[in-house]
């Protein structure tokens, strides 16, 4: 995952599947890339706290506005 790549996904809403009957709607605070996988820092839109999940859970469901060079993360 590029730097470009992440800033696209910074912010922008998704839903998380937690299980095959439920799935949470998150917010994707940070993107990494670990040991060749993408990874997401989700928060929920509603509750509290965060954690880092495996991209193929998350479906983006509304990208976040164009990141301003100042806020792209190297």
């Amino acid at each position: 995952m590029t730097g470009a790549e992440a800033a696209r996904v910074l912010g922008a809403e998704a839903s998380l599947t937690v299980s095959a009957r439920l799935r949470v709607d998150v917010r994707i605070t940070d993107a990494k890339t670990s040991y060749g996988s993408v990874r997401y820092l989700v928060t929920p839109l509603a509750g509290w706290g965060a954690e880092w999940v495996d991209a193929s859970r998350v479906v983006l469901s509304r990208v976040a506005p164009e990141a301003r060079p100042s806020e792209v993360r190297p």
